[in-house]
């Protein structure tokens, strides 16, 4: 190992770090598909939260053995990671096998575009990159880092320009506002890429990806608290609306029951009338009877 450049070199505790990696990478993109999903596919699952959560940390744990037993094998990878994520996402949004098929498909073409030009566009930008890649291990996971967050970003455009109740709540200010984060993420992130050389030893290496790490959850989380705000911003609004339909309809029935009491009494009053008319035809008590039609008319 030397300290000076912070080489890569094969060992127990980089094999962990690698599986860690892994698997960090692998739950980011899952929930970030999870979110694109839902913005084409309604989630009809009734199951509790946590379960549904439990299905994805599952799901991350298998593609995460897929993609280190297939690493080498970049074409067998990928077919493994669809089949898994295609089954995955049938099982959890209970959709249709052939349309998850093709949003998946479409996400994944996504998310290496998106990497091609991060990695070029840095390349280009920042040439000390290209050296820096050459013999450094850590600044390679760094950048893919930055570009799952740019997926990330990606993604919740998809979703604020196809899909949910609640990200139309959000206002055009609001999203800028929201935006700050991620930005300010991004640039941190290039920044720890370009000055790597500051680096002097393995531990501050972690101590870099774990901080871009962290950033990264804490964009997510960010999503997450203004989704649920919105959430419930949206079942206020339909408490709401509910209480004045139900007003509504309430109105509407204490006129009807008012309309149908007095049709009721009317209709007694009427029968009555009639039965005195009879009463009076019966004893031939004209006068009496003419007397009593000019009363009730």
């Amino acid at each position: 190992y030397d300290s000076k450049k912070c080489i890569y070199i094969f060992s127990g505790r980089n094999v962990m770090l690698k599986v860690i990696y892994s698997f960090f990478i692998v739950m980011w993109e899952l929930i970030c598909c999870k979110i694109y999903m839902e913005a084409f596919i309604e989630n009809k699952s009734k199951e509790k939260n946590i379960l549904c959560w439990g299905l994805l940390f599952l799901a991350g744990i298998v593609i995460c053995v897929e993609v280190l037993m297939l690493g080498e094998h970049f074409v067998y990878k990928e077919i493994a990671v669809i089949v898994t994520n295609t089954m995955l996402w049938t099982l959890y949004l209970r959709a249709d096998i052939r349309r998850v098929f093709v949003l998946f498909i479409l996400y994944l073409g996504m998310g290496l575009v998106l990497d091609y030009i991060t990695l070029v566009s840095l390349c280009n930008v920042f040439p000390v990159i290209n050296i820096i890649l050459e013999t450094n291990y850590y600044v390679s996971m760094l950048i893919t880092l930055i570009c799952k967050l740019l997926l990330f970003c990606f993604v919740l455009l998809i979703r604020k320009r196809f899909a949910t109740q609640e990200m139309d709540l959000f206002t055009y200010q609001e999203w800028l506002s929201f935006s700050v984060f991620p930005i300010f993420t991004v640039f941190v992130m290039i920044a720890l890429v370009v000055n790597w050389d500051i680096v002097e030893s393995r531990k501050q290496a972690y101590i870099m990806l774990g901080i871009s790490g962290g950033l990264l959850v804490m964009n997510l989380i960010l999503f997450y608290f203004i989704n649920a705000i919105l959430q419930r911003e949206i079942q206020i609004r339909e408490y709401s609306t509910f209480k004045e339909k139900m007003k509504s309809e309430t109105n509407i029935y204490r006129v009807i029951s008012a309309n149908y009491d007095k049709q009721r009494r009317r209709g007694h009053e009427f029968r009555n009338q009639i039965s005195c008319i009879i009463e009076l035809v019966n004893h031939n008590k004209y006068e009496e009877l003419n007397a009593y039609l000019k009363e009730i008319y």
